[in-house]
């Protein structure tokens, strides 16, 4: 078992079909996801198991990643953002982030939240240490293992699903899709059109996923719903599922998990309507 702890960044060019040739034939591009950022803190640590803390952004943070043992290279990467009053360690207890990761053959990386955030993720305040934060561990994921950038996926509940919502609006570019349950927008954060178009599957628990805090009171169903709508104004193909168990994770929350975010590739859009029959009854097309 593979759980690591580690800090990020790195850079890469994008690719081309073939070799230009000197006939002045336009090449076809293979879609290619933004290049890996410059490194916050000069560069990616010496990664060995259970190191607990890593520089990024002039901070100390502490990730978990989930991984086969010994790493292939040119794995997918799901990123993980874990709720309010979580962990990456309590998330992995509940949904066995790492027992996915060995069946699947994907890295699984999952931040933990500064212990001085309100709420766990920078999207509800004019703070970028979070997308820092993201862009080394892409970085550096990319750097040490040699994972597929052109597979790498966000996903997370409640505080983590309106994180990786902010996160899609703000680093499109590196996204393959995304599959928030119980996130959104509304009047948490304002919407940003991103720079690429990608797929997402939102989930939902209906009317009574609700969560209030803090002086602060969120309809999960109805930031979802907005976020859809805008996503869908954008162009990007979008699924939505209603489990209707309230601000929970359902049953079936990896099982949507590895029928959606697996298949997909950054640039190759899917036949949402086709991605029905995989998912759960209660998923359906927005109008």
């Amino acid at each position: 078992m593979l759980t690591w702890m580690f800090l990020a960044a790195c850079s890469e060019e994008g690719m081309k079909k073939g070799d230009p040739s000197d006939t002045g034939e336009v090449q076809d591009t293979v879609p290619v996801p933004g290049p890996v950022a410059e490194i916050s803190d000069g560069e990616c640590p010496a990664i060995g198991a259970r190191a607990e803390t890593f520089s990024s952004d002039g901070l100390s943070r502490s990730v978990a990643i989930y991984a086969p043992d010994p790493v292939p290279e040119g794995l997918p990467v799901m990123f993980y953002w874990h709720p309010l009053g979580g962990s990456a360690s309590m998330m992995d207890s509940y949904l066995d982030l790492q027992g996915w990761a060995e069946e699947h053959q994907i890295m699984v990386i999952a931040p933990n939240a500064r212990s001085d955030n309100m709420f766990e993720w920078d999207f509800w305040n004019s703070q970028e240490h979070d997308l820092i934060l993201y862009d080394d561990l892409r970085a550096c994921a990319s750097q040490e293992w040699g994972v597929d950038l052109s597979r790498v996926y966000s996903s997370g509940m409640s505080a983590g699903a309106l994180w990786t919502s902010y996160l899609s609006t703000r680093r499109g570019d590196t996204l393959a899709a995304i599959l928030p349950f119980s996130g959104g927008d509304g009047s948490i954060w304002a919407y940003q059109t991103p720079t690429s178009v990608f797929p997402a599957v939102l989930a939902y628990g209906g009317d009574s996923d609700t969560w209030g805090g803090g002086g602060v009171t969120i309809d999960f169903q109805e930031a979802t719903l907005q976020f859809a709508g805008e996503l869908q104004a954008d162009g990007h193909p979008v699924l939505l599922c209603n489990h209707e168990g309230g601000h929970t994770l359902p049953a079936a929350t990896m099982d949507i998990t590895t029928a959606f975010l697996l298949p997909q590739t950054y640039g190759v859009l899917p036949d949402m309507a086709a991605l029905l029959p995989e998912l759960p009854g209660y998923c359906y097309l927005p109008e």
